[in-house]
């Protein structure tokens, strides 16, 4: 926050009587901070009252705190320069304060009178005076540059010099040996006050004297409360004399020895750190919550909070910290990450013994709960934690009962610890890890936690019941699966790799710099798979599996997380519109017979209940409502059909002869008399949505009572009136005739555009050289009902697949439609009849009215960036002779594309990700989605932009296309081929996001050896040899795209038969090209400006 200037402040004096039963007007004129040298005098007329009363001088930004001078006598003679906090009130426009609790004193042992000043001189020095000149108090910042003084919302006053950086604060931090703190001064003598504040941390964190009856006191750790908060005090996190309180006049003592030390006012001996002859230095608060004592090395020798625990030790929820009214947890063990554990709750009746972060934001001031113990058993007050001398971790009720255990007895436990990672580990006397939090996984996944097949995450019932709900995410070897828990779990989510999943965690996605999931292979010669999603990389976030059945993503800092499925809608779920509710482009409505419950499901979604329930007394009143084109929600369970391969009269019957049967849903590929039929129980969310994503036909059939009137499918919204007016009538009749012209229109403009589609399939079967045209039949079963996914992005997903021959193929089935389609037929024509060595073979296609999808051979090795960016443990490092051959297999498919095919084609959207190595790690490009045809007459074309920033040519920016835009793009990937680096990485500093600048101040430099990649010995031991590979890379990343060389040029200079050209420019950063890297930053790292269409697998 800026410091305002004096222009800003309308009034600096302004006296306002505060106390508990005084409300007065804000006054908004108050700055929050002063950057001149002002002078605020104590001089204004106090009426003797019978309340405390405060002059405001600075407020905070959001008005909890101010300082000023403060008085609580009732002659108003003596007052003090302080800190308070305040409370406000509302009344229509005007905000009202009432003075809370004095939090610092300034001169507390020494009083002022009227017409006192406090002055912030031009030295920097801040000076309380009394009336007649003599020096009371100041900060003594002389000399210290101090520009402004500043009301922080801490509740901490700070001097700043011109960089804003603090150089004195109200409360520090830390403190040394020999000081000593008494409670006994005026602020704890106040009538309303019930802590005072011996060190602050700008976190909100406090240490000091706090009491919740003004009689009893401990020496004790609290945090500010929120702004939305409805209490009035701190909740106390840490007291160190929780069984035995102070009274007032009572000492803490920092000796000299390094033993902090309280007593009592009669000099009792109460609590002390026991650390003297430590070579203790001094305490500080940290922004974690956590006091520590350190020794000179700044070694931490004694903590509130330790991240250990040995056997033997005892905990119960039944101390002043559980006692106070507004306090909701109660922390035994902490690491400075900040992951604390101890007892949780959300209502002050139900605890768990639970892992949180201490900094968690959410709705309220109780952290996040990411672990739970005993979720589905909680306890209440005087419960104990226990940890048994056998080794065991034990929770028990307060009566005893038993609740939950590690199960570790005789396991030789040694003891307990809080880890960084959030994971709570017992340990045995080898420091061998016995047992541990993350392999009892509840319904969240953090960072560097592993879900390993076999385990599970349970979602919770709803945000405020943390026990166990409907929802499951299952790893097993087969798949991931996200399911519905009933008699008969209904599967709304699968993903399979190659090989099984042997773990998911999750990771940081390098490529994109976003958070992801990261899904190991259970066979080491298959690759990994990530889920990415749109949340930057942050070391706070986490993974959860919500009540609603979403999986999300939140950073640590968000209160609503972010889908990590981006491909699901939210009528892919099964609880979005409830029991029976149809979903339709996110909307609820109920079918006909049924109406909307009063009441939500525990996901607080919508219910739809039957009207004439069916009852098995009379199964001849059963009728069956059918609802066609109707599908269930994104059921994903094919296993589970009771009837296969059967026909829709047979599922109908099915269900009307069961008595306890609720609905039928059939599902068939070409008719009705082959399909799959299905008896869900209980009937969850129907979606009228799955028509365009699915490759089959879905009905539903819903069992209603003939008592009841069903009429139409669905309930209409509208209601029926008594009479209608016969300009209604017109109106509607002359609306409808317009209605129905335009959709008339509408279909005779969709018949034609399928009919010209139509015969463009047909156009294909009279081209020769064609590459295979398959059967969407024929490539179902070869790809085991599209069973094993490979990845996905642009416009479909790719799966794996083997046809009759035994050939591994990758088919990417796309989603697009209308004019993706004519994008498809048009590619197809030209790039079907290509064939290089160098190039992903196109084996066939299919096209129908339906379906879309191109079939590949099958790239074992994936695609280059993995095996130059991941860095993967079971990737090992590629060679100079590798990557050479990798570059030379691009060049020559690329100058295949530029010179030898009938038409020119420029691939425009070369990068490593595009480019795919087989089982000899030979190299073929790929994803000819953006690909652009120019003839051979033509020496350049107008297009709009496409390709993927970081590796866009300057002179695409102005529309203009030759092939030399692919040469620009061939000497980004030659130059991190060799450097190893990505030459656009987001998640480095500014001056090293982009690698073309440092390639460029090493050309000039003749460090070009300095480039290339450290982290292969092999690379190193030929860098004299890489580095005149980068020089390749210039010649091809010159700004004038004249000047760069063909690719068959290349080709001879890699092979050996030409040299590169001796006159490079070495000022790759011409206006054109900074205007391009400056437009790539604006694009996101993310976003290919045409999504590619014809794509490879990748």
């Amino acid at each position: 926050m800026a410091m305002w200037p004096l222009s800003d402040i309308l009034l600096v004096q302004l006296l306002i009587m505060l106390s508990p039963a005084c409300f007065l007007e804000a006054q908004t004129s108050y700055s929050t901070a002063q950057n001149y040298y002002p002078s605020w005098t104590n001089n204004l007329s106090i009426p003797a009252r019978g309340f405390d009363s405060y002059q405001m001088i600075l407020l905070s930004e959001y008005w909890s705190f101010a300082c000023g001078f403060y008085s609580k006598d009732q002659e108003n003679d003596s007052f003090y320069f302080a800190v308070v906090s305040l409370n406000q009130t509302y009344a229509g426009a005007i905000v009202n304060f009432t003075l809370q609790h004095v939090i610092w004193l300034a001169n507390e042992n020494k009083p002022v009178g009227r017409n006192a000043t406090l002055k912030l001189l031009p030295e920097g020095n801040l000076v309380l005076r009394d009336a007649d000149g003599a020096l009371v108090w100041s900060t003594n910042t002389s000399n210290m540059s101090v520009a402004g003084i500043k009301m922080m919302e801490t509740g901490m006053l700070v001097l700043q010099d011109h960089n804003n950086k603090t150089v004195w604060q109200s409360f520090s931090n830390t403190a040394h040996v020999s000081t000593s703190w008494t409670n006994n001064d005026p602020i704890s003598a106040m009538p309303f006050n019930l802590f005072k504040i011996i060190m602050m941390h700008g976190a909100g964190f406090y240490c000091g004297f706090l009491s919740k009856d003004r009689n009893s006191f401990y020496f004790a750790i609290w945090k500010k409360k929120s702004e939305y908060s409805g209490d009035d005090d701190p909740e106390a996190l840490w007291l160190a004399n929780r069984n035995r309180p102070v009274g007032e006049n009572a000492t803490l003592q920092f000796l000299p020895d390094g033993d902090l030390v309280l007593r009592d006012a009669d000099g009792a001996f109460v609590w002390s750190t026991n650390t003297s002859n430590m070579s203790v230095a001094g305490m500080r608060m940290m922004e974690t919550g956590n006091l520590e004592l350190q020794d000179h090395n700044n070694k931490i020798v004694w903590q509130s909070f330790s991240n250990t625990a040995h056997v033997s030790a005892l905990w119960t929820n039944n101390d002043p910290i559980s006692a106070m009214p507004y306090n909701l947890y109660k922390i035994f063990m902490m690491h400075g990450a900040p992951f604390s554990c101890g007892f949780h709750s959300k209502d002050r009746n139900s605890f768990y013994f639970a892992i949180w972060k201490q900094s968690e934001v959410s709705g309220d001031d109780v952290p996040e709960a990411l672990w739970l113990a005993n979720r589905n058993r909680p306890v209440g007050e005087n419960a104990t934690l226990h940890f048994l001398p056998d080794g065991d971790l034990v929770l028990r009720d307060a009566d005893g009962t038993f609740v939950w255990s590690t199960n570790t007895s005789s396991m030789s436990v040694a003891g307990m610890r809080m880890m960084e990672t959030g994971n709570l580990e017992l340990y045995d006397v080898n420091n061998k890890t016995v047992w541990n939090s993350f392999d009892h996984p509840s319904d969240v996944l953090l960072l560097g936690n592993k879900l390993v097949a076999g385990q599970k995450l349970v979602a919770s019932v709803s945000k405020t019941n943390r026990s166990e709900g409907v929802f499951s995410l299952s790893v097993i070897l087969q798949g991931l699966f996200a399911s519905y828990q009933a008699t008969a779990p209904q599967k709304y989510f699968k993903f399979s790799v190659l090989g099984g999943i042997d773990s998911l965690q999750l990771s940081h996605d390098e490529s994109s710099g976003n958070l992801a999931l990261l899904i190991m292979s259970a066979s080491p010669d298959e690759p990994n798979t990530m889920l990415t999603s749109t949340i930057k990389y942050s070391a706070t976030a986490y993974m959860k599996f919500d009540p609603d059945g979403h999986l999300r993503i939140y950073d640590g800092n968000m209160i609503d997380g972010v889908d990590l499925l981006t491909d699901m809608s939210a009528c892919d779920y099964p609880t979005a519109c409830g029991n029976y509710g149809l979903c339709l482009n996110g909307q609820c409505s109920c079918p006909a017979g049924f109406a909307r419950a009063n009441t939500t499901n525990d996901q607080g979604n919508y219910n739809c209940w039957q009207m004439s329930p069916t009852t098995c007394e009379n199964p001849k009143s059963h009728s069956l409502l059918p609802l066609e084109d109707v599908y269930y929600f994104n059921y994903v369970d094919p296993e589970a059909a009771v009837l296969k391969g059967t026909d829709m009269k047979s599922c109908k019957d099915a269900c009307l002869k069961n008595c306890s049967c609720n609905a039928a849903l059939f599902q068939y590929y070409f008719n009705d008399s082959h399909g799959n039929c299905f008896l869900p129980s209980p009937v969850l969310t129907l979606t009228g949505d799955g028509k365009e994503r699915n490759s089959y036909h879905s009905n539903a059939f819903i069992k209603t009572s003939n008592d009841g009137e069903n009429g139409s499918a669905f309930t209409s919204t509208i209601n029926p009136t008594s009479s209608i007016n016969p300009k209604i009538i017109a109106g509607s009749t002359i609306g409808a005739i317009l209605v129905m012209s335009l959709i008339g229109g509408l279909c005779i403009m969709v018949w034609r555009k399928k009919r010209d589609l139509e015969e463009g399939m047909e156009d294909l079967n009279q081209l020769s050289g064609m590459p295979m045209r398959f059967t969407y039949q024929e490539l179902r079963v070869a790809t085991w009902d599209f069973e094993k996914k490979l990845g996905g992005g642009g416009f479909g997903s790719v799966f794996e697949g083997i046809l009759e021959n035994g050939e591994k193929i990758a088919v990417k089935r796309l989603d697009a439609l209308g004019q993706g389609q004519k994008e498809f037929l048009a590619e197809v024509k030209s790039i079907g009849s290509i064939h290089h060595v160098s190039l992903a073979r196109l084996i066939g296609f299919c096209a129908d009215k339906l379906h879309t999808l191109l079939v590949y051979e099958f790239m074992c090795c994936g695609s280059l960036d993995k095996w130059i960016f991941c860095r993967e443990p079971l990737l090992h490092p590629l060679d100079f002779q590798t990557r050479r051959n990798i570059i030379m297999d691009v060049a020559k498919g690329l100058a295949y594309l530029h010179e030898e095919c009938r038409q020119r084609i420029v691939h425009l959207d070369i990068k490593p990700q595009n480019i795919l190595l087989d089982e000899n790690l030979h190299a073929k490009i790929s994803d000819f989605g953006l690909s652009k045809l120019i003839d051979r007459d033509q020496s350049q074309v107008v297009t709009t932009m496409r390709g993927t920033p970081g590796y866009l040519a300057p002179e695409l920016f102005s529309s203009v296309i030759t092939e030399k835009a692919d040469v620009y793009s061939f000497g980004i990937v030659v130059m991190e081929v060799v450097c190893g680096k990505k030459n656009l990485d987001r998640s480095q500093p500014a001056e090293c996001m982009h690698l073309l600048p440092i390639l460029m101040k090493r050309a000039q430099e003749d460090q070009l050896i300095d480039m290339v990649d450290n982290s292969s010995e092999d690379m190193q031991l030929h860098r004299l040899e890489a580095a005149e590979m980068m020089r390749v890379a210039i010649w091809c990343l010159q700004s004038d795209h004249t000047r760069r060389p063909s690719m068959s040029t290349v080709v001879k200079v890699l092979e050996g038969t030409m040299g590169v050209e001796a006159d490079l420019d070495y000022c790759l950063q011409n206006a054109t090209t900074m205007a391009a890297i400056r437009r790539e930053a604006e694009l996101g790292s993310t976003a290919t400006l045409l999504p590619s269409l014809l794509s490879g697998p990748r």
